[in-house]
């Protein structure tokens, strides 16, 4: 008996520091520049697709959609 509540408490302690590790790693990420630097990028994609709103002889609104995604695209491949 006294050696299954060993093996149920080894198993509780496992679990609990693999949850640990998962929320460690969730932290660092969320707070690397590398993800907020995408964020950043994402803010700048909605940004640029909300000047498109406003009308212009230069280009279509479809246009402007278009560069603002190929230049979101090629600052994530950067």
């Amino acid at each position: 008996m006294e050696t299954m509540t060993r093996f149920y408490v080894g198993l509780g302690m496992l679990f609990v520091l693999t949850i640990g590790f998962f929320i460690f790693l969730g932290y660092k990420v969320t707070h690397s520049e590398t993800y907020d630097e995408f964020k950043k990028y994402d803010l700048e994609y909605k940004q640029c697709v909300t000047q498109c709103g406003t009308p212009s002889v230069i280009e279509t609104q479809q246009e402007c959609e278009d560069k603002c995604k190929l230049d979101y695209e090629w600052r994530q491949s950067s």
